[in-house]
């Protein structure tokens, strides 16, 4: 299926209900524990806040990158891919300076 920034921020809201429906990749698990970002930190960033900024990944049709508000002058990106209406796959975490959000 091909989802829309519209549908990833559904899928977002059904994660409140269901925070079950989020997976990781061991890419992930590997990156977060990398970057020093607890993995309940991200789960909870997914399942009950909104991010600041959502970005479909070029030439996918279920990837997102979505920037939640993380310290006073970081952010946090998390890659995720769509697997259904109530589930998701983080691949990736990236904690970055507010910076190149603000630019």
């Amino acid at each position: 299926m091909d989802y829309d920034i519209e549908d990833a921020f559904n899928v977002l809201k059904n994660l409140k209900n269901n925070p079950y429906g989020i997976k990781d990749s061991p890419h992930s698990i590997i990156r977060s524990r990398d970057r020093s970002v607890n993995l309940g930190l991200i789960y909870e960033k997914l399942s009950q806040e909104k991010p600041v900024a959502i970005e479909k990944e070029a030439n996918s049709s279920s990837r997102f990158l979505l920037v939640f508000e993380y310290t006073k002058f970081r952010d946090l990106s998390i890659a995720i891919d769509i697997l259904n209406e109530n589930e998701i796959m983080i691949l990736t975490v990236i904690d970055k300076s507010i910076e190149r959000r603000k630019h």
